[in-house]
């Protein structure tokens, strides 16, 4: 094996020893060159062989010739890595505006004003009856057997229809008095003129009237007799 690597790496050597011839390059000033023939000196080079461990296979160091193909890599089918889609990042809610601040110096609302009740249905006047009068145009001053002049007025919207009149003592024992038929009138009147009683004394004059729904008033005056 040694031998054959020597034969192979001779040739190569002696190949490579012929080197071209080197032209000077001109210049201004001419100068000798000499051209050295050199000799391919034979180099013998010592190749070390890998000596085979017991126990392992014999490995194969021999150089590969020219006829030997190279084999070629196989392509082998590895399939790309398919994209990994992207999720979009996610959409943050629009920040919330603040809410707007209440209004300064709002007047408070006007409070409730309460209504009244409608006023009550106005009733009817209830009859008191008819208004009586005792009139003494000549004061109720007098002495005894004087003149008493007294006017009755009696008054009723509904009507009069009579009164009874008279002067009375104390203890309403009557001394003198008569009736008046009024027959409806709105107003009756009856003037009346009497002597004062002999006897000192206070009297009473009244009378008693009834209108056209039965309803009786009486009217009641003072004369004094000193």
């Amino acid at each position: 094996m040694q031998g054959l690597l020597l034969i192979l790496i001779g040739p190569a050597l002696a190949c490579g020893s012929a080197l071209p011839p080197v032209t000077p390059t001109p210049t201004k000033t001419p100068r000798l060159i000499r051209t050295v023939e050199v000799i391919p000196t034979a180099v013998a080079t010592q190749i070390l062989l890998p000596t085979n461990t017991p126990g392992q296979a014999p490995t194969d160091t021999s150089l590969p010739s020219a006829d030997t193909p190279i084999p070629e890599p196989s392509p082998t089918d590895t399939p790309l890595p398919e994209p990994t889609p992207t999720e979009p990042p996610p959409t943050e809610p629009p920040p919330t505006e603040p809410p707007p601040p209440p209004p300064t110096n709002t007047p408070p609302p006007p409070p409730p004003t309460n209504t009244p009740p409608p006023p009550p249905p106005t009733q009817p006047p209830v009859n008191q009856g008819p208004q009586v009068i005792v009139d003494l145009p000549n004061g109720n001053i007098f002495d005894p057997g004087d003149e008493v002049k007294i006017v009755f007025i009696v008054t009723d919207p509904d009507g009069v229809t009579s009164f009874t009149w008279g002067i009375f003592t104390q203890n309403q024992t009557p001394l003198i008095g008569g009736d008046k038929a009024c027959n409806g009138l709105i107003e009756c009147k009856l003037e009346v003129n009497e002597e004062a009683p002999p006897v000192s004394g206070t009297y009473l004059v009244g009378a008693d009237a009834v209108d056209t729904t039965g309803a009786t008033t009486r009217g009641v005056g003072e004369i004094y007799v000193p």
